[in-house]
């Protein structure tokens, strides 16, 4: 078996991840969300269920049906509360003990964004937004909202600050900022256009806001003019934000990092991402590709803050349409419009199929293995036949399918070997050839050179 892995292109090291584990529900996976220290997980899906996981098994805690699909789910730091909401119009809270709602709340309609939802990290206070163009906030002791305000359009984004003081809000073409004690906003300020996501740093002093404008937007609790905007030529779907708001995430066609200081991104990745989060310590980032990408791109990238080469990707086959990661960046969960929820740790885990495609062209890739096979042991050198090409950076163009892998032709000879693929342990049989030959595996398509 494997004694040592090393993948190499140019002089950076990749390693292709494969999940603690998995979960089908059989229905797309619209909503995930995990606790503080990553031991709580909750979901929402086109099933109509909210599913409750610990990080130690697949198989749910509990799961509770609602009478459409659940499109949003958050969950306090601790994991003991959970809230959700679903296209039947309902807000429902939860406890981590219990399947059984502690409440829920019919809200005036679910535009085609949901009912976007949050949760304050103590667990005290949700803040909802819905198609009646309101802002509801609740305590958690009670379905009878503290207070509601009416916008001009539909309500698409919401968020709390950690402690529940502030709320941020985002509509069909405004920013609304809130303290919990009033429901007249402290300021508003007007974009013009959707705005997508909002974040608010843990403290409720820096709020990031992407939108259908193509800006990101960093604004000060104490004025709704932004401290700074950017222009990302792309419509920007997903932002986040650290909790002391030193660092900020947005994606659209790119995936952006940003320094609260400066407008100008620390770095890009020029791959196609969306969704994205970073972790509440600003150390670690997740973001994946987007509807827009070719079939077989649908991958879940985790970087460093001071590099825009993922430390590991993963490739799920389908698009991914929430993220989550916990407070230390240890833990990271999405969910897939392939009706499946991955958990992931952040460094440990089996070696899958190698990622390829995230390979740019002409770059070499290189796997050291040393392995028991029978008959045979040796060293086996394999070498990348696929090629990939991001989209330009201005571009709102899709990326191109990678080339199909061929399988190179043999001709028959009557001494046959086996030997295990390393990319997915199937068994594979060769020529005895007493010199290099190339190989590609008939399961996962990995091919390279061996001598037998």
């Amino acid at each position: 078996m494997t004694a040592l892995i090393l993948v190499v292109f140019g002089s950076t090291e990749v390693e292709a991840k494969e999940p603690l584990w998995s979960y089908k529900t059989g229905y797309e996976v619209d909503a995930v969300a995990i606790s503080a220290d990553g031991e709580y997980i909750a979901a929402g899906a086109e099933d109509h269920k909210v599913y409750l996981f610990h990080k130690d098994s697949a198989t749910p805690l509990w799961e509770y049906s609602a009478e459409d699909d659940v499109e949003s789910v958050d969950i306090s730091a601790d994991g003991e509360y959970i809230v959700a909401s679903s296209d039947d119009e309902k807000i429902y809270l939860f406890h981590k003990g219990s399947g059984t709602p502690l409440w829920s709340y019919n809200v005036g309609g679910c535009n085609y964004f949901e009912c976007p939802i949050s949760i304050s990290a103590n667990g005290e206070y949700i803040v909802a937004g819905s198609e009646d163009h309101k802002i509801y906030l609740f305590d958690k002791d009670s379905s009878t909202p503290l207070w509601n305000y009416t916008t001009e359009g539909d309500v698409m984004s919401v968020d709390i600050s950690a402690d529940g003081e502030y709320i941020a809000a985002g509509s069909s073409d405004e920013i609304y900022f809130f303290h919990k004690d009033n429901s007249t906003p402290l300021w508003n300020y007007t974009t013009g256009d959707d705005v997508y996501s909002v974040d608010i740093s843990a403290d409720g002093e820096y709020i990031a806001v992407g939108g259908n404008d193509e800006r990101v937007y960093l604004f000060d609790k104490d004025d709704g003019t932004p401290l700074w905007n950017y222009n990302t030529l792309g419509d920007v779907w997903s932002v986040s934000i650290s909790a002391d708001g030193e660092y900020i995430v947005a994606t659209g066609y790119r995936l952006f990092l940003f320094g609260k200081d400066d407008s100008t991104p620390l770095w890009t990745y020029d791959n196609i991402a969306y969704p994205v989060t970073i972790s509440t310590n600003g150390e670690y980032i997740v973001a994946c590709t987007s509807e827009e990408s070719s079939e077989s791109q649908k991958w879940i990238h985790f970087f460093d803050k001071d590099s825009n080469t993922p430390l590991w990707s993963y490739e799920t086959g389908n698009d991914v349409d929430s993220v989550a990661i916990s407070a230390d960046g240890e833990y990271i969960v999405a969910g897939s419009d392939g009706g499946k929820v991955y958990l992931f740790d952040k460094t440990s885990g089996i070696l899958g199929k190698v990622s390829l495609s995230l390979l740019k062209e002409n770059w070499m890739i290189l796997l050291i293995l040393g392995f028991g096979i029978v008959s045979v042991g040796g060293v086996y050198w394999w070498r990348q036949r696929d090629t990939y090409s991001p989209p330009p950076s201005t571009s709102r163009s899709t990326t191109s399918s990678p080339p199909r892998r061929s399988a190179p032709m043999f001709s028959p000879f009557s001494q046959l070997t086996a030997i295990e693929c390393p990319g997915c342990n199937a068994q594979m049989k060769v020529p005895k050839l007493g010199k290099m030959q190339n190989v590609t595996c008939d399961e996962c398509g990995l091919s390279g050179e061996i001598e037998i």
